[in-house]
């Protein structure tokens, strides 16, 4: 009915708005608590006439949990208002991160808990590329950074979230370069660069604050991530700047790292930095979520990437469209 297909427009709408927003760091047009209108029905969108939609409403009221090809789409929705309100709670510029309570981000972690349980298993000819097990992992592990990454210029390896951070970015390179493996395309959209670009800066950064964090694993996703900038920028001109952005910063960091040389606290040096969370009384206790550490990672970024400045506090957003020149100058914009 007429119904079922306005509310897929509008979600469709949302969900892309959402995405963009949070890319860029702006503010969403519209707020969750302004929106009223229920998802679309999970019945299958090949239905066409009123009888055929409205016989299978009844039989998706009788059957909530059936696989149509519209399930995975809900599932996705779902997660686009719970990354609204991660947005919400941690982006917010009215209130200082200091404020955000424990609790508060322990209910966010355990809905994407619930969200990652529930993601539907679709197969047969309701299957595509963004129904499968790896898509939806990969947003969750970018929701995961979503919530924890304000909070990352806090956090020393002593906290339990820092390993997490680094394994959620090494995810989403790996799971994304899977995706692209096993289908016979590969987006070269904004929002999927910017991941991936986000991820390899967040694997860069944590290893510059403790290098212990490099094993296989974590070359593995190094190189997933060089994979997956290289294919880009091979078909995306634009794209280069980025991928040249992030070689700098692993040729200036990991690949000049020696595992047997003496670490030191000279952070004027990049290859030195050492944020080493042991005392002789034992480990440090964590800091508080939203206190300030030195900026001399960022510092250092800033010195290897040059003309790509990036800061502690907008460089998840901003970053990767100064490497793009995605702006163009000042001037362009004079007399109108």
């Amino acid at each position: 009915m007429l119904d079922q297909r306005r509310k897929r427009i509008f979600w469709i709408a949302y969900m892309l708005e959402r995405s963009v927003a949070r890319t860029v760091g702006r503010p969403c047009a519209v707020a969750d608590w302004e929106i009223d209108v229920e998802l679309p029905a999970n019945i299958n969108d090949s239905l066409e006439t009123d009888d055929e939609i409205r016989d299978a409403l009844v039989a998706a009221e009788a059957n909530p949990h059936q696989i149509t090809s519209l399930t995975a789409a809900i599932h996705i929705i779902k997660m686009q208002q719970l990354e609204s309100r991660m947005s919400r709670t941690v982006c917010r510029v009215d209130k200082p991160l200091s404020s955000i309570g424990d609790p508060k981000i322990a209910k966010l972690r355990q809905a994407l808990e619930e969200w990652k349980a529930n993601i539907p298993q679709v197969h047969g000819q309701d299957a595509s590329p963004y129904t499968s097990t790896i898509y939806h992992m990969a947003q969750y592990h970018k929701a995961l950074l979503l919530l924890f990454l304000p909070f990352l210029p806090s956090l020393t390896p002593a906290y339990p979230e820092f390993r997490l951070v680094i394994y959620s970015a090494g995810q989403i390179c790996q799971l994304y370069k899977r995706h692209h493996e096993n289908q016979s395309y590969i987006s070269y959209s904004l929002l999927a660069l910017h991941a991936t670009f986000v991820a390899g800066l967040v694997m860069v950064y944590c290893f510059c604050q403790d290098p212990s964090v490099f094993d296989v694993q974590f070359s593995s996703d190094i190189r997933a991530c060089s994979t997956l900038l290289y294919t880009i920028s091979e078909r995306w001109t634009a794209a280069r700047k980025v991928r040249s952005a992030f070689e700098s910063l692993v040729a200036a960091t990991i690949e000049t790292y020696d595992p047997a040389a003496p670490r030191n606290n000279n952070a004027s040096n990049i290859n030195s930095i050492d944020t080493t969370s042991q005392t002789a009384a034992g480990p440090v206790p964590p800091p508080s979520m939203g206190a300030n550490l030195d900026t001399d990672v960022w510092d250092s970024f800033e010195s290897v990437l040059e003309d790509y400045q990036i800061n502690s506090e907008t460089w998840m957003q901003d970053s990767i469209f100064l490497a793009m020149d995605a702006f163009p100058p000042d001037s362009f914009y004079v007399g109108g």
